[in-house]
């Protein structure tokens, strides 16, 4: 997805060419009728949304969630070549590809050749914290503290269907991003509970779903909600837009969060209904878009939030679940009771091979300050052998690791305090 930078900040009182030496000012005569002057505006921050417009497929919008206004490691960023207006770095700056006058630029190209030149000095405008101050034949430079000022990921960061952490919900560039926001006055609110997503700065009328799970396909999903977008009558009447998000910092069991929001735009009143309708359309598609069908994912629905809604999409996904656990368990149950009626030596061989079982059992009363860890005995076994093979779970005292725990142990402590 490309960002564009959107701003000139080119002013001309004639079509005459004009230059500038030294940063400032300079009146240049020529054969026009009138002169002509380059106004260098105030430099345009990075971090501000309404200096960027997203381009994807010849489509070009603002979304309307905040962190999603500024591109981020999985976007690449397109300064145009007629771009005359300096861009305000406030802070290290993460993005998937860089585009500056119609070249891809590398970062030992930008950090390490193009920032510290002339052209760099009169393009990009550092903050404090990011440049230290070089005088040079009298005129004052930016000097570049770090090389890693601009941080350009490429194709060295592997892409995952299950999605990424979006860069920009880190803590320091969120708020950066909302420095730059004005949030509408609380005072008329246009719903009875307003909410805040993450990676938005301001409290709206909407609806979000929350939840966690494993084998699930971010990618594919993003992509119905794009065409989705496109060809729902409803979404585009009422100028809606849905940001979907991957929250967490790259944990083991991912973190989704999906928005239903009006744009920046936005005419039409609040509507519950059609909030509601396009919510649980969304989650006909979490639904649709696990990585193995039929099979028992790990599901979390975290959080439902929106406006005076009775919890009907958590209450469809467990739904689903406490179906699906039922069907498990019919299936298991008569597969036990057609156990008891034949003999299926290679079943029974499958059911009673050894496998490894741990139990943790913590106690934190200084009496009982041990943590166990239970073992079957043996070794994995990964194929059926033939015949019934038995194996039993030893007594956990035989089996057992105890693990003493020193900081209940008063005695201990003592001696450690005497030494």
């Amino acid at each position: 997805m490309g960002f564009y930078f959107s701003v000139t900040g080119l002013n001309w009182e004639s079509s005459a060419i004009g230059s500038v030496r030294k940063g400032k000012m300079r009146k240049v005569k020529t054969d026009a009728i009138a002169d002509v002057y380059f106004k260098q505006s105030q430099p345009l921050g990075f971090y501000n949304g309404s200096n960027w417009i997203v381009s994807k497929n010849g489509i070009q919008w603002r979304p309307a969630l905040h962190v999603l206004q500024i591109p981020s490691s999985q976007d690449t960023a397109i300064i145009p070549s007629d771009s005359g207006t300096r861009i305000l770095l406030e802070d290290f700056v993460t993005v998937g590809a860089l585009v500056l006058a119609g070249q891809n630029i590398s970062n030992e190209t930008f950090n390490d050749s193009f920032l510290p030149s002339i052209e760099g000095q009169y393009q990009f405008d550092l903050a404090p914290k990011l440049k230290s101050a070089r005088s040079i034949d009298g005129i004052n430079f930016q000097w570049p503290k770090f090389r890693n000022i601009v941080t350009i990921v490429g194709e060295t960061e592997a892409k995952h269907s299950a999605g990424q952490f979006n860069s920009n919900l880190e803590a320091e560039k969120l708020a950066l991003i909302c420095s730059y926001q004005q949030c509408q006055s609380k005072t008329a609110p246009k719903c009875s509970r307003m909410l805040r997503p993450i990676g938005h700065c301001c409290e709206i009328c909407g609806s979000m779903l929350r939840f966690r799970a494993t084998l699930f396909n971010f990618d594919k999903f993003q992509k119905q909600v794009e065409n989705y977008k496109k060809e729902n009558r409803i979404v585009n009447k009422y100028e809606l837009d849905i940001a979907s998000l991957r929250i967490d910092h790259n944990d083991s069991l991912p973190q989704y969060q999906i928005v239903v929001l009006a744009r920046e735009d936005a005419t039409h009143p609040f509507d519950e209904q059609i909030y509601r309708g396009i919510l649980k359309d969304l989650a006909g598609f979490v639904q649709n878009n696990f990585g193995v069908l039929h099979s028992m994912t790990v599901t979390e629905i975290e959080e439902i939030v929106s406006v005076d809604f009775h919890s009907f999409v958590k209450d469809d996904l467990i739904l689903a679940l406490i179906s699906l656990l039922a069907v498990s368990a019919i299936v298991i149950g008569v597969i036990l009771a057609i156990r008891r009626n034949f003999d299926f030596t290679n079943f029974r061989g499958l059911s009673k091979q050894n496998s490894v079982y741990e139990a943790v059992h913590w106690r934190g009363a200084k009496t009982e300050d041990e943590l166990e860890l239970l073992r079957n005995e043996g070794p994995i076994s990964h194929t059926v052998r033939d015949g019934v093979q038995n194996s039993s779970m030893k007594s956990a005292s035989e089996y057992s690791s105890t693990f003493e725990n020193i900081a209940f142990d008063e005695e201990i402590v003592d001696d450690i305090k005497e030494k």
